[in-house]
């Protein structure tokens, strides 16, 4: 496809048509003349030496997915434009639901609703995981995951491979985290540092956003709202937060799985955190086995059926309340009756005794409650201690008409002065020996961030001598902000230079150019020690 092609088969209005923006291009809705239907076209600038993370490159790593929730490219070109250079152009199909971030933005969803959307995005990354080789997202965030409508429930799609990584198959094996670190508010805490990245950094983004989903795009966890990760204390402040797990919202309105998914998932340690989706799956059988099992052994009364008596039936007979009818018994003759023999019923015991004891014990009740009295109004006596306590025999039947309370000889008893304690030596706690800074790793967080010989201000000033705005920006009256990010090396030197906010109309180019050019640096340190950090600036193009 030509530029002139095109021109005349697609159809929109870059001002009025952006449907986002990204690091890695602009999203527009167009009409497409030879499909005859809405399209979202996406456009990319073709960085020189970053062609492995070109738009292109994306659509050549996952134009063979197949799965309901994967987002697919239709077709994507490399084109040369003139006056803002080469582009790579990809063609999707129109989601007229945009983003789940866009769908939150409008919609409170049901219970069912969530449900539906969160069970799609796991399978969708379990998808990703059993591929050969696998995929590591590694940018999962609402803005990636489109919406599809279908019969009353929201679809998601995963998109946006740009800096996906592909892997082996077995859980161990890992891949070198080297461009960015996604979406702050959403990746692993192991992409802060460009440390081994493995498929389970999708599953910690994935809980977060399953937080996200159930309270409708009203709560993160550790409170990334209310700082601004765009700015590096900002990230610092959110890195220490999430290191202490630090505010996590309260879940309780979450099934009882679900709940256990983001407590598996969001674990810092990547080793300790649950490997994959079928062993998340499998934690959430065992947990509801054992907890069926822990109710059922902890029952109080266990249900069980008891054998009736035959006695209960005479019981019953005996012990009705309304006399039966009296039956006329049969004429027998005399002759043929014998007398029955009952055994005499044994003489009722004397009412007297039992009112004499009975007597006998409230007498007794009585004289004790009187001498605890009189006891404990008497005044004290030096050589009387007051007793700890005093225990009444108790009184058996019969007794005699008169209690005679017995006052307990206490005897004084002496203790001899305790000896005091010779003063333990404490010993002083044992010293930890700070760990050494690694110099050859790259550090996000560290005590002094790299910076510009003479600061800020002597860092617009050099760029005001030596900014130069390219032609194309002057001439559609371009401005705004390019973000880069790049390594400063332990010898002040920059590396690794990305684009993480385009402008284009060669903005992004001059930008880096300038940065390269740059004086070296003055190095960031931390622990005492000289060390790589990632670092990014803004360049304002006016």
């Amino acid at each position: 496809m030509t530029a002139s092609d095109f021109a005349d088969r697609f159809d929109y209005d870059p001002d009025n048509d952006l449907l986002g923006e990204g690091g890695f291009g602009k999203i527009f809705k167009a009409w497409d003349n030879v499909r005859n239907e809405f399209i979202a076209l996406k456009m990319s600038k073709v960085q020189t030496g970053m062609e492995e993370f070109s738009l292109l490159s994306e659509y050549e790593r996952v134009r063979h997915l197949e799965h309901p929730n994967i987002a697919r490219y239709m077709d994507c070109q490399r084109i040369k434009l003139p006056g803002i250079g080469t582009h790579d152009i990809a063609l999707m199909k129109h989601y007229e639901h945009g983003n789940l971030s866009q769908l939150l933005g409008k919609h409170v969803l049901t219970l069912a609703q969530k449900q539906k959307i969160i069970d799609g995005l796991l399978e969708g990354i379990a998808y990703l995981h059993k591929l050969k080789p696998l995929i590591i997202h590694s940018d999962l965030k609402p803005s990636n995951i489109l919406i599809v409508e279908r019969r009353g429930f929201f679809i998601p799609l995963i998109t946006d491979f740009g800096i996906s990584r592909q892997a082996k198959v077995d859980d161990k094996s890992y891949v070198t985290n080297t461009v960015g670190a996604g979406t702050y508010a959403y990746a692993a805490p192991e992409q802060w540092e460009a440390k081994e990245l493995r498929p389970n950094a999708d599953l910690w983004s994935f809980a977060i956003i399953a937080i996200y989903v159930w309270f409708n795009g009203k709560k993160l966890p550790f409170r990334s709202d209310d700082i601004s990760i765009a700015t590096e204390s900002g990230r610092i402040e959110y890195m220490k937060r999430v290191v202490a797990l630090d505010f996590i919202p309260d879940l309780k309105e979450l099934p009882e799985n679900y709940r256990r998914m983001i407590d598996a998932c969001l674990v810092v340690n990547p080793q300790a955190r649950v490997r994959n989706v079928d062993e998340l799956h499998a934690r959430i059988k065992l947990a509801v086995v054992e907890n069926a099992t822990i109710e059922e052994a902890t029952q109080i009364l266990p249900k069980s059926k008891k054998p009736v008596r035959p006695q209960l039936a005479a019981m019953d007979e005996k012990t009705s309340i309304m006399p039966k009818e009296k039956v006329a018994a049969p004429i027998v003759p005399v002759d043929s009756v014998k007398p029955e023999i009952r055994p005499e019923p044994a003489p009722p015991a004397p009412k007297s005794n039992k009112i004499k004891w009975i007597a006998a014990s409230m007498i007794a009740v009585g004289s004790i409650g009187g001498g605890l009295a009189w006891y404990n109004s008497r005044p004290a006596t030096p050589q009387m201690a007051a007793p700890a306590a005093i225990i009444a025999e108790p009184v058996k039947p019969p007794v005699k008409d008169t209690v005679v309370m017995a006052r307990p000889k206490v005897t004084k008893v002496e203790t001899p002065p305790e000896k005091p304690e010779p003063e333990k030596i404490k010993k002083a706690p044992a010293i930890e020996k700070a760990k050494v800074p690694d110099t050859k790793a790259v550090y996000h967080v560290v005590e002094d961030l790299p910076r510009f010989p003479g600061g800020t201000g002597a860092m617009n000033a050099w760029l005001a001598t030596h900014l130069k705005t390219p032609e194309a920006a002057e001439r559609s009256f371009v401005s705004g902000v390019v973000r880069l990010s790049f390594i400063v090396n332990t010898d002040g030197t920059r590396q690794d230079i990305q684009v993480v906010k385009k402008l284009g109309y060669g903005c992004d180019e001059e930008a880096i150019r300038l940065l390269k050019t740059m004086p070296d640096w003055i190095p960031g340190r931390t622990s005492g020690r000289t060390v790589r950090v990632r670092h990014t600036i803004g360049i304002t193009f006016e």
